[in-house]
């Protein structure tokens, strides 16, 4: 997540790309080589649609969203990336 933040100008927003309301989902470019799904850009963006939307809608405030994320990472334990994705499977906002 950190490279997200970091490098959040690189990104493009699902709404900029078509005109459905995809909240704050960024766009996930398509990929077929397993090389490029596990890279930093790839990955963080597959994690970061993920994050509750009370949450995600923070990623301009760096500062807040990176405290809010790690209150919630750290309130969740996950074990892995895997543990977290499939918790977030029938995600719901999270307060």
């Amino acid at each position: 997540m950190r490279f997200l933040i970091q490098n959040l100008e690189l990104y493009t927003t699902n709404s900029s790309i078509h005109n459905h309301n995809t909240r704050i989902q960024l766009h996930k470019p398509s990929a077929t080589l397993a090389l490029y799904q596990k890279e930093p850009y790839y990955e963080s963006i597959r994690v970061y649609n993920a994050l509750p939307h009370n949450i995600a809608g923070l990623i301009s405030q760096k500062k807040e969203f990176t405290t809010k994320l790690k209150k919630y990472l750290l309130a969740k334990a996950y074990y892995s990336v895997e543990e977290y994705m499939n918790d977030h499977t029938g995600r719901q906002d999270e307060k």
